[in-house]
């Protein structure tokens, strides 16, 4: 997406916010790598499927913006406010990625908290624990649910040493 096309969007999003004019930011399957949305306000956009590799996010508010299937890697969200994943404050700036695996050779995601670790997973998003049991339920006993096992395993450990870090 050109950068004057996303200044627009953004423009009328903040108007959509706070004037009850303007629109909605629809930035569903957009291509945003390395966008700059530093600072940004993007509460409740549709960020569905977007492109976000690389994009610098530091600061952004993403208060309830809908980030199902969203390319995250390489994302910089340092200081971003109000990431929410069901109910649950992201702590910090990591976010654990696992990419090219799985049944769809997609990115695996955790959101560290306090309580644990969320996983998004295509559009499918729980809890650690959900996430086992359903790789269980789905993919039974091929290489698939020996991947998503790996992957668990993995961000749980993660989880777990910086738990201590977590305030």
């Amino acid at each position: 997406m050109d950068k004057e096309t996303l200044r627009t969007i953004l423009e009328n999003h903040k108007k959509w916010l706070f004037n009850n004019s303007g629109k909605r930011a629809n930035l569903r399957g957009a291509d945003l790598r390395g966008a700059n949305l530093c600072g940004a306000s993007l509460r409740g956009a549709d960020l569905r499927g977007a492109d976000l590799r690389g994009a610098d996010l530091r600061g952004a508010d993403l208060c309830g913006a809908d980030l199902c299937g969203a390319d995250l890697r390489g994302a910089n969200l340092c200081g971003a406010k109000n990431i929410t994943i069901n109910n649950h404050i992201i702590i910090g700036s990591t976010i654990y990625t696992a990419s090219g695996f799985g049944s769809k050779n997609r990115t695996t995601l955790g959101f560290p908290h306090a309580n644990g670790v969320h996983i998004r997973c295509g559009c499918w998003s729980g809890t650690l624990v959900e996430f086992r049991t359903r790789i269980l339920d789905v993919y039974k006993d091929d290489t698939i649910l020996h991947e998503y096992e790996l992957i668990a395993d993995l961000f749980e450990a993660r989880w777990k040493r910086e738990k201590g870090n977590i305030t």
